[in-house]
């Protein structure tokens, strides 16, 4: 708050009366409070504050030299007007004080309702076609717009760098303000999205495996994107557009009895052939650079070669215990 010179703040001019005064706190539609005083023969114009700086202020007048008069009141009176203020923002639910001079306003108190402006956004006109919007796609100006070709055929999205984001805009219009190069649907007003839309609707399915395409693929935003997934399932479940469904071969067989994990386990097939388990079981004839090697090497301590062993090892007869001991004991009988 700037504070002008003292006469501005405080006009003083010389009067006769000996005569103090001084009335309550005033509202900001009233007007300032006179005090007048014996001693100087002045008058002083109080601010609003007047009730509490009265008595000081008079004390001021009678007492103080009049050189430091001016520079005192002045100074005094910046003093309590800040105390008072800060009185008063801390005790905000005094209503008598809330019209007292130095109170701080917010400004939306003293701001009125800007008036509309003229270059305001114009409302988004509304489409003919938002009852039926199948019949605009059989239109002439849908065919010199588009042609045979997808809406989103010639899209390009607006990007920084040359990766393009994993995921588009939430959504294209917010109110009455459309963002810049809105997606392929947002920027016609005539192209709605409805499930008896068939003909729109194929054009974010793919032809081949019925999958719908996804955001960035055909550009849309994706509040557009949700609308056209509802829509296409709400189309299928209507009937009108038609999708794949898997084949599937009745099961008419008993599990219980001709599945592989509750049958007999069949044997390897190995064991049907008749060849060993393992392939290192069965003989295998070394090479001769190999067997001339050992011959070489062992010379004169190699018995003499029998060729491959037998199939089966030859089964050696039980005898009764009764003959061992009895064959043990001629043993060594005869040998004495």
């Amino acid at each position: 708050m700037d504070v002008g010179p003292l006469e501005d703040l405080f006009p003083i001019s010389h009067v006769k009366a000996d005569l103090l005064y001084y009335s309550p706190l005033l509202t900001r539609d009233q007007e300032p409070q006179w005090v007048e005083c014996s001693a100087p023969k002045t008058r002083v114009r109080l601010p609003h504050c007047g009730v509490v700086l009265g008595p000081t202020l008079l004390w001021f007048l009678e007492h103080a030299q009049s050189r430091l008069r001016t520079c005192l009141l002045c100074g005094y009176v910046k003093m309590a007007a800040s105390i008072l203020n800060v009185l008063l923002r801390r005790l905000p639910n005094i209503s008598p004080f809330r019209g007292a001079y130095g109170v701080q306003v917010p400004l939306q108190t003293l701001c009125t309702k800007a008036p509309p402006e003229d270059d305001s956004l114009p409302p988004i006109p509304v489409s003919p076609y938002e009852d039926e919007p199948w019949k605009y796609l059989d239109s002439e100006e849908y065919h010199n717009r588009y042609g045979s070709r997808p809406v989103w055929a010639d899209y390009r999205r607006n990007h920084k760098g040359g990766i393009p984001p994993q995921r588009t805009r939430k959504m294209c219009i917010r109110g009455n303000k459309v963002a810049g190069n809105p997606c392929p649907i947002c920027r016609d007003q005539k192209l709605h999205v409805d499930f008896r839309n068939v003909k729109l609707l194929k054009q974010f399915v793919c032809a081949h495996t019925g999958i719908i395409f996804h955001a960035p693929y055909t550009g849309v935003c994706m509040k557009q994107h949700k609308k056209l997934t509802q829509a296409i399932q709400k189309a299928r479940d209507h009937g009108l557009l038609s999708y794949h469904i898997p084949q599937v071969e009745p099961r008419d067989l008993d599990f219980s009895t001709s599945h592989g994990a509750v049958s007999a386990t069949p044997p390897a097939p190995t064991l049907v052939s008749g060849d060993p388990w393992y392939p290192w079981y069965s003989w295998k004839q070394p090479p001769e650079r190999e067997l001339s090697r050992l011959r070489r090497l062992y010379q004169g301590h190699l018995r003499e070669e029998s060729g491959p062993p037998p199939e089966s090892m030859p089964k050696v007869p039980l005898t009764a215990p009764t003959e061992a001991t009895s064959t043990e004991q001629a043993g060594p009988q005869s040998a004495l």
